[in-house]
């Protein structure tokens, strides 16, 4: 029988069974705050407009525990631990260290293994603008939401008349202001 620990060595970066555990009951804890029962018709249609999975609003507490380990798990195991971001942007470890503690890369704290999502990064290094995107988060978004937001196509932002994530807005050279906005209101509404 395969353990959730052989599971993380292999897909995790080898982050601590405790750990995830740790990060999965604070995910849990975040999407049990809104129960989907205790929202209007209008509530359900307003988060479903802004990106939450219409799935996500119906789903049993015992089946969202799975999934949301899944997500976790996907999530984790696609991110760059310091070393390879460090390996990738031509960096030391340590200036990768910094770049998280200074706003200029966001980094997600799993026990103490820090993981960077790759959304955040292009051929050549960083995004563009990346510091006034991570200074524009509402503290206590979950890096799965900001991936989300960030990747995502929104009617929001087109070039050549075509919607397009604000990562590609901002590869494409476009300014950061409508994306530091579009963050800026994730929970505006």
């Amino acid at each position: 029988m395969t353990s959730i620990g052989s599971v993380l060595d292999t897909f995790g970066h080898g982050i601590d069974p405790n750990d995830f555990a740790t990060q999965l009951e604070q995910a849990m804890r975040a999407r049990t705050a809104a129960d989907h029962r205790a929202l209007s018709t209008h509530d359900q249609e307003v988060l479903a407009a802004v990106g939450v999975p219409a799935a996500d609003l119906t789903r049993t507490p015992a089946r969202s525990v799975v999934e949301e380990a899944a997500r976790l798990l996907e999530a984790n195991s696609q991110a760059l631990a310091v070393a390879e971001a460090a390996a990738a942007l031509g960096r030391t470890a340590g200036r990768v260290r910094g770049a998280i503690a200074d706003g200029s890369l966001f980094g997600v704290k799993v026990g103490r293994t820090w993981l960077l999502p790759t959304w955040q990064l292009g051929e050549s290094g960083p995004l563009p603008h990346l510091r006034k995107v991570i200074g524009a988060i509402p503290a206590g978004t979950s890096a799965a939401t900001v991936e989300r937001v960030m990747t995502q196509p929104t009617d929001e932002l087109f070039i050549d008349g075509a919607p397009v994530s604000p990562r590609q807005w901002l590869l494409a050279g476009q300014p950061p202001a409508p994306v530091v906005a579009l963050i800026g209101q994730l929970y505006a509404w």
